[in-house]
């Protein structure tokens, strides 16, 4: 448990140095509910950068659906 806590607070490292003040605890909460159920294996495996990245990618993508519409990405 130990280790997943610290991706997930690398994750939220990133989260503070890259994303604007105002939109930073929303993202933060993302990130921590988007990889809550995510292994610790699979998270040791992958470079934070590229966590941080996917979340950022599906946080965008959920943010430009409009309501009653699916949004997929394939």
């Amino acid at each position: 448990m130990q280790q997943h806590q610290r991706v997930i607070e690398r994750l939220l490292e990133l989260v503070n140095e890259q994303v604007a003040e105002d939109e930073r605890q929303l993202l933060c909460d993302f990130v921590s509910h988007y990889y809550a159920g995510t292994s610790t294996a699979d998270l040791a495996e992958r470079d934070p950068a590229n966590l941080y990245g996917a979340a950022l990618a599906h946080f965008n993508l959920l943010r430009r659906r409009q309501r009653g519409t699916p949004k997929l990405h394939i």
